[in-house]
């Protein structure tokens, strides 16, 4: 019989697995969580607010009966006196000018309102953007980091009323009256605590803590880790003025500008005008809000920048990438 040959089977060659593609390279991840549509629309909102309760909540003090308001306020009488139909021909320079404690307690009012409204968008915004893990974890953080709202928001007070002291005594070692107009400049500082500091300790944290070992002992300054972070943080943003992300920059440019816009403001006090406007604190106060207002719109237009030039880092990168493996097909 003739010999058959033993057919030689090649063992089937293991297909070479594609290498894996190495991620895009992005310099600052945090700038793709800014969320641009929603952040822009709501600052247009908040500052708006803000520009409302500046110019027109004051007036509605004369809505109110004229026996709530005693000398001390110095209001005029062609204000208090005016009837409902003739407050809308009143200027609104002569109402806020009228009295400046009347002004800044309607305004301050509103702006603790706002500030809390924005500190809580801003809060919600820095945590969503620590959140890590698949969808059922970042829900369990959110829910575990929401349990620390209350508390957060209750430190955040008194952190502002903390602050506000603070603010007291600057202002006083700047210039202010000590002897006379005293609810004038505390009002002017707690509304600058308001706006600098409050958005800042409701979203980080406070940069400083007391705790008490024992009731009978006195208290003690907290070393915790949570709170040196916190610590170093607040110097990072408020002390070297060096924010990394959205959200920090949401926070430390309206603080600067509120600063900056308080120190200017104080300008037109040392020019002898002697016009009604010039009543002390109604140029800081304005120079402040305006400040504010400014620095928000700065924040955004900086993070909208950094913004877009990442995805457009990121889009070129893609595109050459691309490119390169289109043409090893081609080969």
């Amino acid at each position: 019989m003739p010999s058959r040959k033993a057919k030689t089977v090649k063992a089937p060659t293991a297909q070479a697995k594609p290498a894996a593609e190495p991620a895009p390279f992005i310099s600052d991840p945090d700038t793709l969580s800014f969320p641009f549509a929603a952040y822009t629309g709501l600052v247009g909102i908040h500052t708006s607010l803000l520009a409302f309760t500046a110019l027109y909540l004051p007036r509605s003090s004369l809505y109110f009966p004229q026996s709530l308001y005693n000398a001390y306020y110095q209001v005029p009488d062609y204000v208090l006196g005016l009837p409902k139909s003739d407050v809308a021909g009143t200027s609104v320079l002569a109402v806020l000018t009228a009295s400046p404690v009347q002004t800044l307690a309607w305004t301050l009012g509103g702006v603790a309102l706002l500030q809390a409204w924005w500190g809580g968008y801003v809060r919600q915004w820095a945590l969503r953007s620590r959140e890590e893990g698949s969808q059922g974890e970042r829900k369990a953080q959110r829910q575990e980091l929401e349990k620390d709202k209350v508390a957060a928001l209750n430190q955040a007070f008194v952190t502002t009323a903390i602050t506000s002291v603070v603010f007291f005594a600057v202002i006083v070692l700047f210039g202010a009256p000590l002897a006379s107009h005293l609810p004038h400049t505390y009002l002017l500082s707690l509304l600058l605590s308001f706006l600098a500091v409050f958005p800042a300790a409701y979203t980080l944290g406070i940069p400083l803590a007391l705790r008490w070992p024992t009731f009978s002992s006195w208290p003690e300054l907290d070393e915790s880790q949570s709170t040196f972070v916190t610590r170093i943080h607040w110097v990072r943003l408020f002390a070297e003025l060096s924010p990394r992300s959205p959200v920090e920059r949401a926070l430390v440019y309206p603080a600067a500008g509120t600063a900056l816009g308080c120190w200017l403001g104080a300008i037109p006090l040392a020019l002898d005008w002697d016009r009604s406007w010039q009543a002390w604190p109604l140029p800081p106060t304005y120079g402040a809000l305006l400040g504010y207002v400014l620095g928000s719109f700065v924040a955004m237009a900086a993070s909208a920048v950094k913004y877009f030039a990442e995805m457009n880092r990121l889009n070129i990168r893609l595109r050459a990438e691309r490119g390169v493996k289109e043409e090893r097909k081609k080969k």
